[in-house]
């Protein structure tokens, strides 16, 4: 008779299952937070390099600022028109979801006509 350790000798041992992670909104955020490190890393060295300063006229405004400031301001300004932009879109997607809703949450609890 044999022995409990050689009929499981005989059969190879499963492999355990493998734990897969997919992708979360935690990893994209890491993602995200790296390249903007990045990013910010390169415009820091390029502020650094054009410190020569440059007058500068915006608007009624007038001043001098250091030619690395001054692209930076304006890139800020460029993207706060892009997230303006951004922010109207989603505003009216969502203005057009609601509507939908309402439209099929009327048509559900209006009896049909006999």
């Amino acid at each position: 008779m044999a022995a409990r350790g050689d009929e499981q000798a005989n059969f190879p041992a499963t492999p355990p299952p493998e734990l897969k992670v997919g992708r979360t909104r935690t990893s994209g955020a890491w993602v995200v937070v790296i390249f903007a490190l990045l990013v910010g890393l390169l415009m820091l060295v390029f502020i650094l390099q054009n410190g020569t300063s440059q007058r500068m006229a915006f608007l009624w405004l007038h001043f001098t600022v250091p030619l690395g400031v001054g692209f930076l301001l304006a890139a800020i300004l460029g993207g706060l028109v892009v997230v303006l932009i951004g922010v109207a879109r989603i505003t009216q997607i969502r203005l057009v979801a609601r509507r939908h809703v309402r439209a099929e949450h009327t048509q559900a609890t209006t009896p049909p006509p006999s």
